[in-house]
């Protein structure tokens, strides 16, 4: 038998301010098949989504998966995305090299945003904490991608004096910091993996964007099943679906809403934000309030969302 090749290819490049475009492709002697995604880049959200299939076995019947891609639209890059791809696009009349193409698609974005913070962090913010935490997450070859050739060893050779007292299976090249790749980060964007205080502002950092995107959907997605909110002196709410309904409800009576972040730090298992919040409902209702929100963590979701904030000037809201 003739050797049978499969080639999976992708990339992704910018498309706009803070937006990327990720294709990928799928080639062998009986599929072409290629998927677009256009993902922000603030909270890795899918903005659109299309696919094509220039050659596949059955012609009048492989393209009719091609509908439901559009669905993907409104999805986040982060906790359970796989299986949200799996259950749009990959059931019994779905199409299992789409799911492929969109898992290829989804880990790339990953990469790609995380070099793009890197590069922020060296360049523009001069934050060598931050850019250490981006390459734990990463493996040692992350966040290399437009950093110039006379700035890059110099920040890696802080980088590891830094770490001059890490054991040597925590140094980069080898052991668990290395073994670190794309597919574990974007299964973690709903999980701490670091305690450094910049790693803990910029994950706190996705939530809120989430949250201030009124996205009531993938807000429920950062919980475990029988997660726990509970707003100021208000009645606890718990499991994920009653929870995405509480807030959605809430998130219908805001013109806006935005969380700057004051502070943050974590233990294990605790995730702690000192927080202004900036309210304006729909009402002409608008405040900005001090909160401080402690979130308890269990593996990699949510388990108890706890927001200490006095909401009395702006209780009309609702």
């Amino acid at each position: 038998m003739d050797p049978v090749r499969r080639i999976f290819d992708s990339e992704v490049s910018e498309s706009g301010p803070g937006v990327y475009r990720a294709v990928a492709r799928m080639v062998d002697p009986f599929h072409e098949i290629e998927l677009t995604l256009i993902v922000r880049l603030s909270d890795l959200h899918i903005l659109d989504a299309d696919a094509g299939m220039p050659r596949v076995p059955y012609p009048a019947r492989c393209p009719d998966s091609l509908r439901r891609v559009a669905d993907l639209k409104g999805i986040g890059i982060g906790p359970g995305f796989n299986r949200k791809v799996r259950e749009i696009i990959g059931d019994d009349c779905g199409c299992p090299y789409l799911v492929d193409l969109a898992a290829q698609a989804g880990k790339l974005i990953i990469v790609a945003a995380e070099s793009q913070r890197a590069r922020e962090a060296v360049l523009v913010h001069h934050d060598r904490a931050a850019f250490t935490a981006i390459r734990r997450r990463m493996g040692s070859c992350a966040g290399h991608r437009g950093l110039p050739d006379e700035v890059l060893p110099a920040w890696l050779e802080r980088e590891q004096l830094d770490r001059g007292s890490a054991g040597a299976g925590e140094r980069y090249g080898g052991g668990p910091l290395h073994e670190a790749t794309a597919e574990d980060t974007m299964r973690s964007q709903a999980s701490l993996v670091s305690t450094d205080q910049a790693s803990v502002r910029e994950w706190l950092t996705r939530l809120f964007a989430v949250v201030d995107s009124r996205d009531a959907a993938r807000f429920a997605e950062y919980f475990v099943a029988d997660g726990r909110f509970v707003y100021g002196s208000g009645a606890p709410v718990s499991g994920k679906q009653a929870i995405g309904g509480h807030v959605a409800g809430f998130f219908d009576s805001l013109e806006s809403i935005r969380h700057t972040i004051l502070g943050a730090t974590a233990t294990s298992n605790q995730v702690m934000g000192e927080v202004e919040v900036t309210y304006v409902f729909r009402n002409g209702i608008q405040a900005t309030l001090p909160a401080f929100v402690l979130l308890k963590m269990e593996g990699e979701l949510i388990r108890d969302y706890l927001i200490y904030i006095d909401p009395s000037p702006v209780s009309g809201g609702g």
